[in-house]
């Protein structure tokens, strides 16, 4: 029997494995797509941007120091509203800090987790592969598990832990229910390089007529780049590499520098996912299969973090190994510790979202950007957020182990 099954091998399903694997516990993880697989959803050319308690979390699960690319380290966030005075920066040595975070590419995290995966002696790993059935019992959850065109195989485990995204089948087996809200925006996200780089640590977002834009640093004189639009997914996927190249320049100026080269990028509709609770009999939602938000202010992935080491963390103080890690008493307890953080993220995402998809909300967010410029108190108040700080911080997000 396996003390802890993870459904999906994402970012966030095997950032989970890991750390679960850490605190001795014997680990099975099923996912649909290898991640060599150029077709794999989590593990693709987008870049992430990891605020600084993401990355001490990935630090500390030995991960950060295996990444085949060096990350670009964030020093200085600049919001701002296209044609308008006033905006919000956010840096790192008036926090007291050398960065905000760092940008690091899908790909490039998912190799580094991987091969911590590969290399435990307490995870097994099934991929392709994918849960079909799921029976909770008093004292363990049953589960099937097909892979390829085979019959499925029956799987024993104390808990089942469903990272398998925003549009979760399992979160619907166990009838938790969703609110699910189509925003009408979609992003086009890629990675674009510039003649010279002007400003290599700082990140961009900024307000425009059709949606936000975001900009980061992702090494040399690459940035990634988030594009939302309100004028629908066909029109972005049209567009040559001249066309989004001059919208780049248009929509930034140079404050990044000259866009000159585009590479591939990908259009996808936005949406926000939020379960009505995050756990089920022996099992627990975690990352987006609980929260999907929107890709607005980075909050998607780093949210995940933080409930890989809540998690991790409330199962630490169990035991060593917990004897029981599906334990009523045990997800209840982290239940309670992630609520207030997943709430406020999910109401900041939103909140963003909807402000930013309205022209006539135009002068309130010129006034917003400019209170910061103001108001002693909101600066620090968006740094503690943009830091991943907003709540109770696991001892994995401070820096200290487990």
């Amino acid at each position: 029997m396996y003390a802890v099954l993870v459904a999906g091998g994402g970012l966030t399903g095997a950032s989970l494995a890991v750390a679960l694997a850490d605190l001795g516990l014997k680990v099975a993880v099923v996912e649909a797509v290898p991640p060599e697989d150029p077709g794999q959803p989590s593990l693709d050319d987008r870049t992430s941007a990891i605020a600084r308690t993401g990355v001490r979390i990935l630090e500390n699960l030995g991960v950060w120091t295996r990444l085949a690319e060096t990350p670009s380290p964030i020093r200085t966030v600049e919001i701002s509203e296209r044609g308008c005075f006033g905006g919000a920066r956010i840096d790192a040595a008036s926090q007291g800090l050398d960065s905000l975070g760092s940008v690091v590419r899908n790909r490039v995290l998912g190799q580094a987790l991987w091969d911590r995966l590969r290399e435990s002696d307490c995870i097994d790993i099934f991929c392709p592969a994918t849960v079909r059935s799921v029976e909770a019992e008093s004292d363990r959850v049953r589960v099937g598990v097909k892979a390829g065109s085979g019959k499925p195989k029956k799987f024993s485990a104390r808990l089942l832990a469903v990272a398998e995204g925003a549009r979760s089948p399992l979160r619907e087996k166990f009838g938790i229910q969703a609110e699910h809200k189509e925003y009408p925006q979609v992003a086009l996200t890629g990675l674009a390089e510039v003649r010279k780089v002007v400003r290599p640590d700082t990140a961009w977002e900024r307000f425009t007529a059709d949606g936000p834009l975001a900009v980061l640093p992702a090494g040399g004189r690459r940035y990634g780049f988030v594009i939302v639009s309100n004028r629908g997914a066909e029109k972005l996927a049209e567009m040559s590499d001249a066309e989004l190249l001059a919208r780049l320049q248009q929509l930034m100026g140079y404050r990044a520098g000259e866009f000159v080269a585009v590479g591939p990028r990908a259009v996808y509709p936005l949406a926000l996912d939020r379960a009505e609770r995050v756990t089920a009999p022996r099992s627990v939602l975690v990352g987006a299969a609980a929260n999907s938000v929107h890709p607005l202010v980075a909050q998607g992935f780093n949210l995940a973090l933080r409930d890989v080491a809540a998690l991790s963390e409330t199962l630490a103080t169990f035991g060593r190994p917990p004897a029981d890690p599906g334990d009523p008493a045990l997800l209840a307890r982290y239940a309670s510790w992630r609520r207030s953080d997943q709430a406020n993220v999910v109401r900041f995402t939103d909140g963003l979202a909807r402000l930013s998809r309205s022209a006539w909300l135009r002068p309130l967010r010129g006034l917003g950007l400019q209170a910061f410029d103001v108001l002693p108190q909101a600066r620090p108040m968006l740094a503690r957020f943009a830091l991943g700080q907003g709540g109770r911080m696991s001892r994995l997000a401070r820096g200290l182990p487990l």
